[in-house]
C-alpha cells in the first residue's frame, strides 16, 4: 500500500511500454496516418473539378474540410453502428452511400460519400507539409507555436493515438516493461485481510499524456479482484469506492471524457482486421464491400473530429490565464500534499514545470519541497545535465537549510535518481520502500 502521501508525475515515457509513441515518433505516426483513406461527404461546389470523383486525383484536388462539418456532426452519434452492409457503392463514379441507423433502429438516413486520403483534405495537407518542413521535437511544441494548425493537429493526435489503443498490451508477456502491474500490486498489497484498506492508499497521479491507459488498467483490473467486489452489506463495491476517489489529472486533456473503460481499444487498428471483425456482422460477406479496416478508419476519424476539443495544447493554456492559474494552483497543492514525488518518463521541460507550479529559483523551490523525497527515472543515465542539476539543487538546499534551521528545521530535499534501463527496474529497485513505511 501507499501509506505515505505519494504523487506520480508521468510523461510520455510512462505510456511508451503500452504502444504509445514518444515525441518524434508521434509526429511520424501522424504524417504516416494521413495516408489512410476515409469517407468524405460529397458536396456541391462551383469549383472545377467537381470535388467528388476520380478526376480529383489527376488534378491534385484538395477538399475543403469546412464543407464536411455538417454531415460529420449529423453522422457522429450513429457512426459506431456502421457495418459493411450499410455501405453501398452507387456506381463507378466513386460515390458511396452510407446508411446510418438512428437510435430507435427503425429509422435510418443515408448520405453520399467518396473515398480519399486524409492528406487530400486541405487543413491536413497543410499540417502534413508543415510537420515535414519544421521537423519539430514534438506535436505539442509545434501546436504551441503554430496555433492555426490546432484543429487539424488535435484531430490527428486523437486519430493516431486511438489507432494504437490496444487492450492486449496490458496482458502477460505483451509488454516487456509492464510497470502498471507493479503499481497494482502495491495498491492492493495489504488488503487481503481487510479489503476496505484499499481506500486508505495515499496516492495521486498527474499525467501529461493524452492516453487513458492508466485509467483503463486500474479500472478494469481492480474491479475484477474478488475481494473488492460488492457484498450484500455494501451499497457500493470497495473497488468502485476507491476508483471514484482516485485522482488522476490529465494536464493537457485526454482522448475521451470520462475515461470510460468500455471505449478503450474501440478504434484500434488491427492489421488482420480482428478488432473490426468483432464489431461487424460476421454473417455478412460481399467482395465489393469496403474493407473492415477502412470502416474502422472512418469511425476513428469521425470520433476524432467530434472530440478534438478534449485535447489542450500549451497555446490553449497560455491564452486562458484564469484556467491556467487554477490548474497551477491545483497541481501545486498536490505537490505540497505529497511526501514522495515520483517522476516517470518525464522530460522536465520548463513549460511543463511551470504548469506544475515548480519554480525556477532555489529559494522558492525549497519552500515547496522541504522534507520531501523526489525520485526520478533518468533512463540509462542519459540526462547527465539533469542529474548534475539535481545534485547541485540538493547541495544548495542543504546549505540554505543550514543557515535557516529556525525556519525549516531539518527538512532537507532528498533526491533519488534511477539510471535503470526500464521502468520496472526503476520501480522495483529504486522507487520502493522495503523496510520502513
Amino acid at each position: 500500500m501507499f501509506n505515505s502521501e505519494t504523487l506520480f508525475i508521468l510523461g510520455a515515457g510512462a505510456s511508451a511500454p503500452y504502444g504509445y509513441p514518444l515525441g518524434k515518433t508521434l509526429i511520424q505516426n501522424i504524417i504516416d496516418d494521413m495516408e489512410d483513406s476515409i469517407f468524405i461527404p460529397k458536396y456541391s461546389s462551383k469549383k472545377s473539378p467537381p470535388f467528388w470523383n476520380k478526376s480529383d486525383i489527376t488534378h491534385n484536388t484538395l477538399y475543403d474540410f469546412n464543407e464536411c462539418n455538417d454531415v460529420f456532426n449529423q453522422a457522429m452519434p450513429y457512426v459506431d453502428g456502421v457495418e459493411q452492409h450499410h455501405i453501398r457503392q452507387q456506381n463507378e463514379d466513386g460515390v458511396f452511400y452510407i446508411y446510418f441507423n438512428q437510435d430507435d433502429n427503425l429509422h435510418r438516413f443515408h448520405k453520399a460519400f467518396f473515398l480519399t486520403k486524409i492528406k487530400n483534405i486541405n487543413i491536413f495537407n497543410k499540417l502534413k507539409r508543415a510537420l515535414e518542413v519544421f521537423d519539430p521535437i514534438s506535436i505539442d511544441a509545434f501546436l504551441r507555436d503554430n496555433p492555426s494548425y490546432a484543429k487539424a493537429g488535435k484531430i490527428m493526435i486523437l486519430y493516431s493515438l486511438l489507432k494504437r489503443e490496444d487492450r492486449d498490451k496490458f496482458n502477460l508477456n505483451q509488454s516487456p516493461d509492464n510497470w502498471y502491474s507493479l503499481l497494482l500490486n502495491d495498491l492492493v498489497s495489504e488488503c487481503a485481510d481487510n479489503p476496505e484498506k484499499l481506500s486508505s492508499n495515499k496516492v495521486k497521479f498527474i499525467t501529461f499524456n493524452y492516453d487513458v491507459g492508466l485509467d483503463f488498467y486500474l479500472q478494469t483490473r481492480i474491479r475484477e479482484i474478488e475481494i473488492f467486489l460488492k457484498t450484500s452489506e455494501q451499497s457500493v463495491s470497495t473497488a468502485d469506492k476507491f476508483l471514484e476517489e482516485l485522482e488522476i489529472k490529465h494536464v493537457y486533456g485526454q482522448l475521451y471524457l470520462p475515461a470510460d473503460p468500455s471505449r478503450y481499444g474501440l478504434y484500434f487498428d488491427s492489421k488482420d482486421g480482428n478488432t473490426a471483425k468483432r464489431r461487424a456482422n460476421s454473417d455478412y460477406s460481399d467482395p465489393a464491400a469496403p474493407s473492415l479496416n477502412l470502416i474502422q478508419n472512418f469511425k476513428r476519424f469521425i470520433y476524432s473530429f467530434a472530440q478534438f476539443n478534449n485535447i489542450k495544447t500549451m497555446y490553449d493554456e497560455r491564452n486562458n490565464p484564469v484556467e491556467r492559474d487554477e490548474m497551477i494552483s491545483s497541481y501545486r497543492s498536490s505537490i505540497q500534499w505529497a511526501n514522495e514525488i515520483i517522476f516517470i518518463g518525464f522530460g522536465f521541460d520548463r513549460d511543463n514545470l511551470n504548469l506544475l507550479g515548480i519554480p525556477d529559483n532555489l529559494w522558492d523551490f525549497n519552500q515547496i519541497f522541504p522534507g520531501k523525497t523526489i525520485r526520478y527515472l533518468n533512463y540509462k543515465g542519459d540526462m547527465k545535465s539533469l542529474a548534475q542539476e539535481f545534485e547541485k539543487l540538493q547541495s544548495e538546499c542543504k546549505d540554505l537549510l543550514d543557515v535557516n534551521t529556525h525556519k525549516y528545521g531539518n527538512k532537507r530535499v532528498n533526491v533519488i535518481q534511477s539510471n535503470a534501463n526500464s521502468i520496472c527496474s526503476a520501480y522495483q529497485n529504486d522507487f520502493k520502500k522495503f523496510l520502513f513505511r
